[in-house]
């Protein structure tokens, strides 16, 4: 079912920023609710996505995307967590030659919104 999302993230470097609305789209209701919100989690989680930030009930409400078990999701937890061995993760993400930068970048942001 997610499929497609799941491509479009991994062609996006391992993260996208999606509305909503999409999810709810791509799911097939016409409305978001808490149940729906769980069996979208499932989908995504089934096709090793998950959203940096919890899900919402507002269809314009956008939020990022990551593909599960990779680079992206050692990222996204080592910016969440501080501590001096996830240190060592974004330090050596950031010395590596693939532009792990952007991601570390991105995931920043994402984490800065999350805290205000």
């Amino acid at each position: 079912m997610f499929d497609k999302i799941y491509s479009t993230v991994k062609r996006n470097g391992g993260f996208l920023t999606i509305k909503m609305e999409r999810l709810r789209d791509v799911y097939g209701v016409s409305k978001l609710g808490p149940r729906v919100i769980k069996k979208i989690e499932l989908q995504l989680k089934a096709a090793r996505l998950k959203s940096v930030d919890p899900l919402t009930l507002d269809r314009s409400d956008k939020v990022r995307l990551y593909i599960l078990d990779g680079r992206e999701e050692e990222l996204v937890n080592a910016f969440k967590n501080p501590g001096s061995e996830f240190d060592d993760i974004l330090s050596r993400a950031s010395n590596n030659r693939i532009d792990y930068l952007n991601a570390i970048e991105r995931i920043a942001e994402i984490v800065d919104e999350t805290l205000e």
